[in-house]
């Protein structure tokens, strides 16, 4: 403990007050004396905490297996050695702690036990774990050096699924899904995705894992944020959001980009998801996964906005703002026209309080001929946009169309002017 603590230290145990950062009185570092022995009484209690911690952690069998280190997944015997004496039954929770281990690279490499304490601790599985490869020891008794060094550095996912299978064939992998909220998890990078998802379909019997728990409200919202923003950007064989929920329909223009090969903005539910971060402290963090979409796959991504029921403040509000003038103006984007047709399919509220708005900060004439040039691209939004509560909205588009229809340019279906403007 002391070398660990302080490697530059050789005194002896009766002079460990002197390594006691709390104690800078010399008169205290006298043997023998009440000072002194109150301070390695502090040190022993500070190791007794850490051993109770350490205890605490080791409740759980993820705790456990990580403090041997990947070397007690060297074979199935180990592993299943390794379950057994850690004294905790397997449940849905527990299975879901180790796969949460399995995702956290630090604890893979740097809180491991060297071979040696972990043949020590499973004497049974001796022979395979110190050199991690199943040979034994070639190194004889008192080669300890290169049996450490000889251990693996890296959890045996092949091992740890066929034990889990094997022997707990009864648990419930959808609640294990679910219980993988918990305040272990957080998704670093791709590998540790992959490492997560394989390890649970191998375990599962071969089950993919069952991605629309990522939609539900979570406690460790940031596990959640992290895990979903891996799951967008993994490759289509590793995640596919295709089926998963609630998801619109492609385009009709082919030309109209359809975001990543893995179908993640065209699911309405991550995008519902991602909104409901707006009212927490994780909120920044949600917007910039936006930003692929907005330059990547903009036309999806207003369209799976307007799918979006519930406002979820601001940041629905912002997109829109960023969004709302590409499409609903003409001659912004050739593809204006196929995603009024489907905000006004899936959100006729929606596009009208769009315009409403617009008009509202405006006031010009411009925006007025805008509104119906819009009308007129998509007459099927004539009849909402007319139906609008503004009244002076609906004036200004009438008198703008009873303009045109003067000039000879029969606009709009003008038949639903007369009944709203004596209204």
């Amino acid at each position: 403990m002391l070398k660990n603590t302080q490697p530059e230290a050789t005194s002896a145990l009766s002079l460990l007050p002197l390594l006691d950062a709390e104690n800078h009185d010399p008169a205290d570092l006298t043997t023998g004396t009440p000072t002194a022995s109150a301070a390695t009484s502090r040190l022993l209690a500070r190791e007794a905490e850490n051993m109770t911690n350490a205890i605490a952690l080791s409740s759980h069998i993820a705790g456990f297996v990580q403090d041997l280190g990947p070397v007690c997944t060297a074979s199935t015997e180990a592993f299943r050695e390794t379950l057994k004496e850690s004294g905790v039954a397997m449940d849905e929770r527990q299975a879901a702690l180790l796969l949460c281990l399995v995702v956290d690279r630090h604890t893979e490499h740097d809180n491991e036990m060297s071979a040696m304490a972990a043949n020590e601790l499973l004497p049974s599985t001796a022979s395979t774990t110190a050199s991690g490869n199943g040979r034994g020891n070639e190194g004889g008794e008192g080669d300890t050096g290169n049996r450490e060094s000889a251990s693996p550095r890296s959890w045996n996912l092949d091992v740890m699924a066929s034990v889990l299978a094997a022997d707990y064939s009864s648990l419930d992998w959808a609640r294990v899904a679910l219980e993988l909220d918990n305040p272990r998890l957080f998704i670093a990078d791709q590998e540790a995705l992959r490492n997560l998802l394989s390890l649970y379909q191998r375990a599962a019997s071969n089950r993919p894992f069952p991605l629309g728990v990522l939609f539900r409200p979570w406690t460790n919202k940031v596990g959640q944020l992290s895990f979903i923003h891996q799951a967008i950007a993994a490759p289509p064989d590793l995640v596919s959001f295709s089926g998963i929920g609630r998801m619109q329909n492609p385009l009709d223009d082919t030309q109209i980009p359809q975001g990543p090969p893995n179908k993640a903005w065209l699911s309405i539910d991550l995008i519902a998801t991602l909104l409901s971060f707006s009212e927490t402290s994780l909120w920044y963090s949600a917007r910039t996964l936006f930003d692929g979409p907005l330059r990547q796959c903009p036309e999806i991504l207003i369209c799976g906005l307007a799918c979006v029921e519930d406002s979820w403040g601001k940041l629905r509000s912002e997109l829109l703002a960023l969004l709302g003038p590409l499409y609903f103006q003409p001659g912004r984007s050739p593809h204006a026209v196929a995603v009024i047709k489907r905000v006004h399919q899936t959100n006729p509220k929606l596009l009208v309080e769009t315009l409403v708005e617009r008009f509202r900060q405006e006031e010009s004439a411009a925006v007025v001929r805008d509104i119906l040039a819009v009308m007129l691209l998509v007459p099927s939004t004539q009849q909402d946009v007319l139906s609008s509560s503004c009244t002076e909205f609906v004036v200004a588009l009438a008198a703008a169309a009873a303009d045109k229809v003067r000039s000879g340019s029969h606009f709009l279906c003008y038949r639903y002017l007369p009944g709203r403007i004596s209204a």
